[in-house]
């Protein structure tokens, strides 16, 4: 149970607040948004995001 955003005293299950229901990698979350493309930079090469599917146990 955690605290429901926006209220003081309301617990709630995780898996209603997060459309997975899952946990995250962050190391690899932190990799793919360093690679995705934002403001182009001249000189500097884009990468394209390569996502990986993880399985839900």
């Amino acid at each position: 149970m955690v605290n429901k955003p926006g209220s003081a005293d309301e617990k709630v299950n995780f898996a209603d607040l997060s459309i997975t229901g899952g946990v995250i990698n962050s190391y690899e979350a932190l990799k793919l948004a360093a690679t995705i493309k934002g403001e182009n930079v001249k000189g500097k090469k884009q990468h394209k995001a390569k996502v990986k599917a993880i399985k839900k146990n």
